[in-house]
């Protein structure tokens, strides 16, 4: 997926993904719901020269991820180190040169930003690598504030606020057209992240603050799936599946052994089983015979995540989208649980020893 950042109004971008239009008050970023995980990546940078200002390149780069850092809740890491962003290396690499990989750049584009993706179980697929080539055939220089209009720098662009566009891409912003934005998909008078910008990194990593997150229960609890609960496209920021989803947490202190089996004789039951910062680890969504679903992971100590999910659409005629379930969690394997998971239906600052059979 190539975004490219022009200088002026006609523009042309190719996006491998449908986009969808997330609006909140005084807000119209845009998302495709792809991600990082965790919120975070590394990038390797070493841009050589200096600008005519008599700032570095790679100063300008550096200072660029700094702001998002500041400023949102993404967070970049960098080595100064060079890696060939015109290489599918599964790292982030950037350069300033004349050509796009050996093609040119194409009228009026001052940037690019290539991104790949890989699939995920849940939402939009996530970003795994991000390349920025900036033209080195365009004028550029460093400055801030507005685009002169005369002066030695009336016919310059400024290094830094470009970069600043690409590094959005990177995060996983689109091109923003309503509102005051650095993700303007051309260079303007804006050369600092803006209300917009910050709030559609928030809103894009914050998927888990759409749905209410539930103390696990070790032994059996009983739900149901309905449209009070939330969605995965609220869960995910993206996308177009709309089937519902109840999110379970739990903590483990030791490496354990453990089922869970989430049954229903109405609902087409999924299990899904995810890291505190929703990476997916394991899903049960065979549909065949019953509507049953169950998942057995051995598990390391840390924080997780138990998803009870369903279809968006009717996968077989005799379960349906919504309804009632019963999940049990059981250990197969001794354990010490964390403090938010309980063996009695309650959240417990102790410590348990043991299993459920």
């Amino acid at each position: 997926v190539l975004h490219r950042y022009l200088k002026n109004l006609n523009f042309f971008t190719f996006f491998g993904l449908v986009l969808i239009s997330v609006t909140r008050p005084a807000c119209a970023f845009e998302l495709s719901g792809s991600k990082w995980l965790g919120a975070e990546t590394e990038f390797y940078v070493n841009i050589e020269g200096i600008s005519g200002t008599g700032l570095q390149w790679n100063t300008a780069f550096i200072t660029a991820m700094e702001e998002w850092n500041t400023e949102t809740l993404f967070t970049f890491d960098w080595k100064e180190e060079y890696r060939n962003p015109c290489e599918n290396d599964g790292v982030n690499g950037v350069d300033f040169v004349e050509d796009y990989c050996g093609s040119e750049f194409g009228k009026n584009t001052l940037g690019i930003t290539a991104i790949w993706y890989e699939n995920t179980i849940l939402g939009e697929p996530n970003l795994v690598q991000a390349d920025i080539i900036l033209n080195g055939s365009e004028k550029f220089d460093i400055f801030g504030g507005a685009l002169p209009s005369f002066g030695p720098l009336s016919d310059k662009f400024d290094f830094r606020r470009a970069a600043l566009h690409e590094l959005g891409h990177v995060i996983g912003l689109e091109h923003e057209e309503t509102m005051q934005a650095i993700m303007a998909p051309e260079i303007s008078d804006i050369d600092r992240l803006q209300p917009d910008d910050i709030a559609g990194v928030k809103a894009l990593y914050s998927g888990l603050d759409n749905c209410r997150i539930k103390d696990l229960n070790f032994g059996m609890t009983n739900a149901a799936l309905d449209s009070s609960d939330c969605s995965v496209q609220e869960l995910t920021v993206g996308g177009d599946d709309t089937s519902y989803i109840d999110i379970y947490r739990f903590q483990l202190q030791g490496t354990t052994k453990l089922e869970f089996t989430m049954s229903s004789s109405v609902l087409e039951s999924v299990l899904i089983l995810a890291t505190s910062k929703l990476e997916f680890l394991a899903v049960d969504s065979d549909t065949y015979g019953d509507c049953n679903s169950t998942l057995t992971s051995t598990l390391e100590a840390g924080n997780y995540l138990l998803l009870a999910n369903t279809y968006d659409q009717a996968v077989k005629d005799s379960c349906t989208l919504i309804g009632p379930y019963q999940l049990k969690a059981v250990f197969l394997s001794p354990q010490v649980l964390g403090s938010n998971s309980s063996l009695l239906g309650g959240s417990s600052s102790a410590e348990f020893r043991g299993g459920i059979t």
